[in-house]
């Protein structure tokens, strides 16, 4: 099994992370979670009208990465349209921020934008856009490849994360 890459976030937040359809009470609906990464790669690709090549390079990962977290985010998009489902926005804040794994890795990070920090480590959800602080084992050891479940749905589709705010 691959190790999984930290994709890079960017201090972009939405004005509203929840939408839902008009007319229907909260309690009422099924809603759909687009992950923080999933938002990204439709900022990238749509709002800035990058091409995916670009858009990948500016998350630090593959094209093919990028494409298929694109597609599943056309995904739950298309289907909380079509469905009616409210559609919820991965928070890009964390209460409990990690220190960088490695110099390295966040020097590379830094030379990229010096306006911005390297502010997060963690792990995401892809099933319910939950997402948590690495612990500090992890952050020490970066060879570790074992994926952790989600905490809160239990779910094994779980990936590295790291995330930049603007200092």
């Amino acid at each position: 099994m691959r190790p999984h890459k930290y994709r890079k976030i960017s201090h972009f937040r939405p004005r509203f992370n929840y939408f839902r359809p008009k007319g229907m009470k909260q309690e009422n609906f099924e809603k759909i979670y687009l992950t923080a990464e999933e938002f990204e790669a439709l900022r990238l690709k749509h709002y800035e009208n990058l091409r995916q090549n670009n858009a990948a390079e500016e998350m630090c990962i593959s094209q093919t990465t990028f494409s298929r977290i694109l597609v599943k985010a056309h995904q739950k998009m298309t289907k909380a349209l079509v469905e009616g489902l409210g559609i919820t926005i991965q928070s890009h804040s964390t209460s409990n921020p990690c220190p960088a794994i490695d110099n390295t890795q966040n020097e590379t990070l830094n030379q990229s934008n010096n306006l911005l920090k390297t502010s997060f480590y963690g792990h995401s959800c892809l099933n319910c856009g939950f997402e948590w602080a690495t612990p500090e084992y992890e952050e020490k050891n970066s060879s570790l490849t074992e994926k952790p479940n989600c905490p809160q749905c239990a779910s094994n589709e779980t990936y590295k994360l790291i995330k930049k705010m603007h200092v």
